[in-house]
This record gives structure tokens, C-alpha cells and sequence, in this order.
């Protein structure tokens, strides 16, 4: 997978596209389990990655690619972590512009483009929100 290429503002056009502002997530998965970090482990490795960059720490996992990639992704292995039975929960950061990064800089007006001009709404680009998969039955 190649990572997005920054777009200046004399080189991109009113088409920018998701790949072209980078898209991503930052999750965070809690186990409440003796053995959490190898559930965590072994959810993170049994989803399919193709395709996706994938950078795990010791408290956060950033992955980048298309869209539909990152979510099925994320979503696989929420599902897997939480297969075991325990109580599960996942912090999650959906990025565009900053692909998972904590920090970033993006071009000046980038994100701006097709609406808004220097209204500050126009320049929101993330969004967080927490899931708690409960298992069925």
C-alpha cells in the first residue's frame, strides 16, 4: 500500500479524492481480561491487513488505507477481540488529513476546499467516538 502524497494547494483541484487528503484511525482496545494483550495480539493479527499500513504500539494501533479497507479492518477486529465473552471496549479516532496521526500538519486550505472557505466548520476532519461490542445472546 503506498502512503497518500501531500496535495499543495497550486497542484490539487476541486476533485481531491480521500486517498489524496490520507485516511485513517487510531483504536485503542480494553480487555477486561487477565490475558488481554494476547486477545488484543491475536485480534490485531487475525484480521486481514492487505492492502492496509499497520502500526501497532504499546497503547494505540494506526491503520491507513482506503475507507472500506480501514473500517472492515477496525471492525474485524473489534468482533475478534470480543468473540472470547469478556467485556470489551475501543476508543476510536477516524482521521482525514492526519491519517491516525496524534499530530500533523496539513496544507493550508486543503481541507477547506468545496465548502466553507475560511469558515472554521468546513475544517473539521476527524471524528471519536467509543464502542462497546456486547456479545449476542
Amino acid at each position: 500500500m503506498s502512503v497518500a502524497t501531500p496535495v499543495s494547494p497550486t497542484d490539487r483541484d476541486s476533485r481531491s479524492t480521500p486517498t489524496d487528503l490520507g485516511v485513517g484511525a487510531r483504536f485503542t482496545l480494553a480487555v477486561m481480561s487477565d490475558d488481554f494483550a494476547d486477545i488484543i495480539l491475536s485480534a490485531i493479527a487475525g484480521a486481514d491487513a492487505s492492502d492496509l499500513e499497520i502500526e501497532t504500539g504499546s497503547v494505540s494501533t494506526v491503520v491507513r488505507g482506503s475507507e472500506q479497507r480501514v473500517l472492515e479492518y477496525v471492525c474485524a477486529t473489534i468482533a475478534s477481540a470480543a468473540r472470547g465473552g469478556h467485556h470489551v471496549t475501543a476508543s476510536l479516532l477516524l482521521t482525514r488529513g492526519c491519517p491516525g496521526e496524534v499530530t500533523c500538519a496539513t496544507t493550508p486550505g486543503l481541507l477547506a476546499q468545496g465548502g466553507g472557505g475560511s469558515d472554521p466548520a468546513a475544517h473539521r476532519h476527524s471524528r471519536c467516538c467509543a464502542l462497546v461490542p456486547v456479545p449476542a445472546g
